[in-house]
C-alpha cells in the first residue's frame, strides 16, 4: 500500500449551513481524518454563517479552521445572480479573495480539495497557482471544473462519461460509489444481516440541518400509526427544532433522540429500516446493508397521507428479498477501501 507522504498539506474548501446542509464538510472530514492519520496536515476554509457546531467538529478532529463572515452586499448579490443559486454569497471572485487571504498564512499546500456547489472552473483556475494540485468533489455534473482529480461518488446512468465535456482531458476521474467518502467505521462492516425484528427497528436520519423539519413531520406520522417497535431519531448539529421534536415523540414508548450521534455505524447496524436523506448517508446505509427510503425527495409536495401510505408500504417490504441492484450497491459499499484509494491519490511524486 502506498502511504501519504508525511509532510503532505491539504486545504479543504467547503461550507455547512441550513441551506447547504452538513454533508459537504462531513465527507471532507472523513478524508481529512485519513490524511491526518498518515501524517498529513489539513486546513478548512469555511464561511462562518450557519457553520455552528460543525466548526467545533473540525477543530476537535485536529484540523485548522479559518472562517469569514458575509457582508450585507454579499447576501444581496447572491439573491440577484443565478451563478451558484445562492450557494456562494458574494460570488466566486470574493470567495477567491477570502481564501487567498488565509492561504498567505500557510506554506503553499500540496492539495486544495473543493466540495461546493457554488464553485466551478473559474474559482479553480484562480486558486490552482496557490497549490500543487486540486481535487474537486462533485455530484451534480452541472458545471465545468479545472482540476487534477475529480471525485463523484454517485451511481448514475452513463457515469463513466458524465464529465467528459466538463473537465480537461488529463483529469483523473474517480467515479461511482466505490469512491464514496465513508468513515473508517463503515469499512469494517461486512454487510451481513439477520432476519429483521417484528416490527422493524426504525432509524430516522434526515440530514444535519433538515431546514424543512421533515424529522418532526415523519415522527408525527409514525406516532399516528401507533408504531410498536423501537425508533432511533438522529438529528445533526444544525437542527433547530429539538424541543418541538421532543414534544412530538413524547408518546413513543421506545423512541430515542440522538442529538447529535457519534455512533452512526452502530445505529445503522442495529436498525432494520431507515428513513434517511440522500447524500453520503445513502452509501453509509448501503455499507450497513440497511434498507431505506428517502422521504426528503418529496419535500416540495408534502402530503401527510402520502407519507403515511408510502411508509406503510416500505415497512411491509422488509421480508422480501433484496433486488439485484440493492445487492450490487451493498457489495460496492461494504468494506470498500475507498478512502485508501483516494488517500493514495494524495501521494506526491
Amino acid at each position: 500500500m502506498i502511504q501519504v507522504a508525511a509532510a503532505v498539506d491539504v486545504v479543504f474548501r467547503a461550507d455547512a449551513n441550513e441551506r447547504t446542509g452538513t454533508g459537504h464538510v462531513m465527507r471532507c472530514l472523513a478524508l481529512a481524518g485519513q490524511i491526518r492519520e498518515y501524517g498529513g496536515a489539513c486546513t478548512f476554509l469555511c464561511r462562518k454563517e450557519g457553520l455552528g457546531g460543525i466548526g467545533e467538529l473540525i477543530v476537535e478532529a485536529g484540523h485548522r479552521l479559518f472562517t469569514w463572515g458575509d457582508s450585507p452586499n454579499d447576501a444581496a448579490r447572491s439573491e440577484s445572480e443565478p451563478d451558484g443559486w445562492g450557494w456562494l454569497p458574494g460570488g466566486w471572485e470574493m470567495d477567491v479573495h477570502q481564501c487567498l487571504h488565509f492561504l498567505r498564512e500557510l506554506d503553499r499546500p500540496d492539495w486544495i480539495v473543493v466540495d461546493h456547489y457554488g464553485i466551478d472552473a473559474r474559482w479553480e483556475v484562480a486558486m490552482r497557482r496557490s497549490a500543487r494540485k486540486l481535487l474537486a468533489v462533485d455530484d451534480v455534473a452541472d458545471r465545468p471544473h479545472e482540476c487534477d482529480v475529480l471525485l463523484d461518488q454517485n451511481l448514475v446512468r452513463g457515469m463513466q462519461h458524465r464529465y467528459d465535456a466538463l473537465v480537461p482531458a488529463g483529469t483523473q476521474t474517480l467515479l461511482g460509489p466505490h469512491y464514496a467518502l465513508l468513515r473508517p467505521e463503515f469499512a469494517s462492516i461486512n454487510g451481513q444481516r439477520g432476519r429483521p425484528a417484528q416490527p422493524p427497528r426504525l432509524l430516522v436520519m434526515l440530514g444535519g440541518a433538515d431546514p424543512h423539519d421533515l424529522t418532526a413531520r415523519m415522527m408525527r406520522i409514525i406516532s399516528g400509526l401507533q408504531w410498536g417497535g423501537a425508533v432511533d431519531v438522529v438529528v445533526g448539529p444544525l437542527y433547530a427544532n429539538l424541543e418541538k421534536l421532543r414534544k412530538t415523540m413524547r408518546h413513543l414508548r421506545e423512541g430515542k433522540i440522538h442529538a447529535p450521534a457519534w455512533n452512526i455505524a452502530e445505529l445503522m447496524c442495529q436498525a432494520d429500516l431507515a428513513l434517511g436523506s440522500p447524500g453520503v448517508t445513502s452509501w453509509e446505509r448501503c455499507a450497513c446493508a440497511l434498507r431505506h427510503w428517502q422521504p426528503s425527495t418529496f419535500v416540495t409536495c408534502f402530503r401527510p397521507r402520502w407519507y403515511s401510505s408510502i411508509f406503510q408500504l416500505a415497512s411491509a417490504s422488509f421480508n422480501r428479498p433484496s433486488s439485484s441492484i440493492s445487492r450490487s450497491l451493498v457489495a460496492q459499499c461494504s468494506a470498500v477501501p475507498s478512502l485508501e484509494m483516494i488517500r493514495n491519490t494524495f501521494t506526491m511524486p
